[in-house]
């Protein structure tokens, strides 16, 4: 006599093989979207790094801090400026602090630029 349909074990067993691929699946894409989110947060932080950089380039304030929003997320930053160095080259250090708790610090160096007070003499 020959078996006609599957074993109730078969049918088991492929439902278990399956069950496990699509939980690897979706764990998978998970971690995915996690990954993209943090890309996309890291990437705003870093857009708002370079914009206060850019406001920045040229002024001499020992520190600034302040609120930006990106895509309606609100990021934090604070930018410290050092004098310029015996190279005469001024540093701006900016972190910005992202909606899900990231950091992310910029560092930036450029010519120093010279006060008006000294072309006036």
């Amino acid at each position: 006599m020959k078996q006609q349909g599957m074993l109730l074990l078969e049918v088991l067993l492929a439902l278990v093989v399956f069950a496990t691929a699509v939980t690897g699946l979706v764990s998978s894409m998970q971690w995915q979207l996690t990954a993209l989110d943090t890309l996309k947060q890291e990437m705003l932080a870093l857009w708002v790094a370079d914009n206060q950089l850019i406001t920045a380039y040229g002024k001499e304030s020992e520190m600034k801090s302040g609120q930006e929003s990106q895509l309606n997320l609100d990021f934090s930053w604070q930018l410290t400026s050092a004098p310029p160095s015996p190279s005469s080259l001024s540093t701006h250090q900016i972190r910005v602090l992202a909606p899900g708790g990231r950091s992310v610090t910029l560092n930036a160096w450029g010519p120093a630029t010279e006060d008006k007070e000294d072309k006036d003499d």
